[in-house]
């Protein structure tokens, strides 16, 4: 049995604010302090902009908190690509460029305020496995590099020769990092605090009165702004007060695991000597790329939904097994490498796959930025500045992607058993690309 880590691995022991009480003003006051919360929190606060965050737990609580600490610069995948026709080619164009642009923010950003969260710029890859991958993954980085796209395409002589696992047969190349989670998103709460944001957690928002001010309630007070920023992602859909369409956003919890860390010895039997972040390019994508302490974090491959946007789903030994078996496949060589724990997180998805940044419909003064479709920590880094630039009337960039209307998601039962129908197409498609089981 794998031992199912409730909080994930990254929490260390930190301070908790005390809950807000009595009556507060702020310019802004943001919902959520997770990585999108504090970086925009920070931004304004650099501007001179009065700030408040609210955050029902704490710091880090929910994905930012509970990710796999892998920074992807080209999590571009087929099922992407063809949501084009839905939304165009410019807003794909736009979002091949966000994850270029984000990547290398968080990269200047983590030197700017000198974070220490164990990060390492590295390459982030999509590799293929099976002999069906190679000219898939050779196609989609063509594609992807015609939109824009920092990527290269790597054959298998030369995955040979830069030591990646046998595995892995080919690769589409691009940039990408891998950080510690909770010290990333902790590192960014020091800094806004040091820029004078009031920080209150044990504090979930429990109304919210639009107006001039706008008023949001909590257990004992209550904030006074005159603009709100929701940066509430996957728990969108349970706020306790009239925001968003609730279907507007999908919760979906992602699973990994983490192996022990393995000795010298271990690591010489497979190689990977250059630590990149590997994503397979498959639908339903497996996840792998060495810790700072040198064990292996993997996962994905079988995303779990709760009935009704339900939030109460924590992953099943089934699925955690899933995980394992997955590195077994890929690793038969590390038969004497255990696994010390499994955890997960929710993240949000739209029904267009793209993530978004807007004003609230009929409303002037709230707003809102969420769902990145995972791999999300580089963009919602970036979002402390786009979202800043919209908060203080600015335009701001990629604002055609981010505005893109999408539709909600289908009312339950029909949600819950499309989501499980279409994963065990994705899967039986895998199957038929990877002749190995999943």
């Amino acid at each position: 049995m794998i031992k199912l880590l409730k909080d994930g691995p990254w929490r260390q022991s930190q301070t908790i604010n005390e809950p807000l009480s009595g009556t507060v003003e702020a310019d802004v006051a943001i919902v959520g302090a997770g990585v999108t919360g504090l970086s925009t929190a920070l931004e304004l606060a650099e501007r001179g902009v009065n700030v408040v965050v609210l955050e029902q737990k704490w710091v880090g609580y929910g994905a930012s908190g509970k990710n796999a600490g892998h920074a992807a610069g080209s999590a571009v995948n087929e099922q992407l690509l063809m949501v084009k026709k839905f939304v165009g080619e410019d807003a794909i164009r736009d979002y091949v460029a966000l994850l270029k642009e984000a990547v290398a923010y968080m990269d200047d950003y983590i030197d700017r305020y000198q974070i220490d969260c164990d990060y390492r710029s590295i390459a982030s890859i999509t590799a293929g496995t099976g002999k069906k991958h190679r000219e898939k993954v050779r196609a989609l980085t063509a594609k992807v590099k015609a939109l824009g796209g920092d990527v290269t395409f790597v054959d298998e002589d030369e995955m040979r020769e830069r030591d990646l696992p046998g595995a892995f047969n080919c690769a589409m190349w691009g940039k990408g990092g891998v950080y510690q989670p909770y010290k990333y998103v902790n590192g960014i709460r020091k800094v806004a605090e040091q820029k004078g944001v009031r920080l209150f957690e044990q504090s979930p928002v429990i109304d919210l009165k639009d107006g001039s001010p706008v008023i949001l309630k909590t257990p004992e007070g209550e904030v006074r702004a005159k603009k709100v920023f929701l940066a509430t992602n996957a728990y969108t859909p349970h706020l306790p007060f009239k925001a968003l369409p609730r279907r507007k956003v999908l919760p979906v919890y992602p699973t990994m695991v983490e192996t022990d860390i393995l000795t010298d010895e271990q690591w010489s039997r497979i190689g990977w000597s250059g630590r990149e972040a590997i994503v397979t390019a498959h639908a339903m994508i497996e996840s792998y790329h060495p810790s700072a302490t040198g064990s292996i974090v993997l996962g994905t491959l079988a995303p779990q939904i709760g009935y009704a946007s339900s939030l109460n789903y924590e992953a099943s030994q089934k699925v955690l097994a899933t995980q394992e078996a997955a590195f077994r496949r890929r690793f038969p060589m590390l038969e004497d490498v255990g696994i010390q724990h499994g955890w997960g997180g929710w993240v949000a998805l739209t029904t267009n796959f793209m993530p978004t940044c807007n004003r609230l419909e009929g409303s002037d003064n709230i707003f809102y930025a969420m769902a990145y479709q995972g791999h999300g920590i580089p963009k919602a880094t970036l979002m402390g500045q786009i979202a800043s630039d919209m908060l203080t009337g600015k335009d701001y960039p990629y604002r055609n992607m981010f505005t893109q209307k999408s539709m909600n998601w289908p009312v339950e039962p029909v949600r819950y058993s499309m989501f499980y129908a279409l994963s065990g197409v994705s899967n039986m498609l895998d199957r038929l690309d990877d002749p190995l089981p999943r």
